[in-house]
């Protein structure tokens, strides 16, 4: 995933994939785009990053969605299409640090006429990141965010532990997705994490906490945004 992640950003001249962002297109591996109709809307579904992603993994989804999530896929596959082409764009299994990381139109990006706060804080350059091999891109993800209200490990979107004010809580509660912004602990007690510089580690929590992997302006771990 990161390395399709920088291949995108290699061929748009350094310009990295926006987080989070409606009115782009999604096209599926024939080229057509998804229809505006999709069950869930094509516009939502192109506003996440699995199916703008899915071109530089050759349309192979099995690069986003392994281990548990694999079999989540097929399920999806053997599905009802339209159902498949939304839900595949919800539950990969690793998130991405849209907000810090490309922009995210739901935390503040892309906003016209922004406060100077808001412009330019988060990365939309690979030329742009401070330090590559800190900033996290993708870590492992999971969300009550279903029908059901199951818990999926996987979700397209994290939250880091500030954004205007203190997002995330005390305690890392692996029943509770949002307790640590959609952070899985899933891999004997640590995330996997893909950083843009390419590398991939596993990461503690306590580690997580520390704005600086998330944000390419923070200086201190308590780092955020005042608009």
């Amino acid at each position: 995933m990161a390395m399709a992640w920088n291949t995108y950003a290699t061929d748009a001249k350094s310009w990295v994939l926006p987080g989070f962002k409606s009115g782009l297109p999604a096209r599926l591996q024939d080229g057509s785009f998804i229809a505006a109709g999709n069950y869930g809307g094509g516009a939502t579904i192109a506003a996440r990053f699995p199916w703008r992603l899915a071109p530089y993994l050759g349309h192979d989804f099995k690069g986003m969605y392994i281990n548990e999530q694999a079999a989540e896929l097929e399920k999806l596959k053997n599905g009802n299409y339209e159902q498949y082409l939304y839900f595949a764009s919800l539950y990969p299994s690793l998130g991405l640090n849209s907000t810090w990381v490309g922009g995210d139109q739901e935390r503040y990006a892309f906003l016209p006429n922004a406060p100077a706060a808001l412009k330019n804080f988060y990365v939309t350059r690979l030329s742009s990141i401070r330090k590559p091999d800190q900033l996290v891109l993708f870590a492992s993800s999971r969300t009550d965010a279903t029908n059901d209200n199951r818990l999926v490990e996987g979700y397209f979107r994290l939250e880091s532990p500030w954004l205007a004010t203190q997002q995330w809580a005390p305690q890392y509660d692996p029943d509770v997705p949002a307790s640590c912004g959609n952070i899985s602990m899933r891999h004997d007690g640590t995330a996997v994490c893909a950083f843009t510089g390419g590398s991939v580690d596993t990461v503690p929590i306590e580690t997580l906490r520390d704005m600086r992997h998330w944000a390419n302006g923070a200086d201190v771990a308590n780092w955020h945004l005042t608009p």
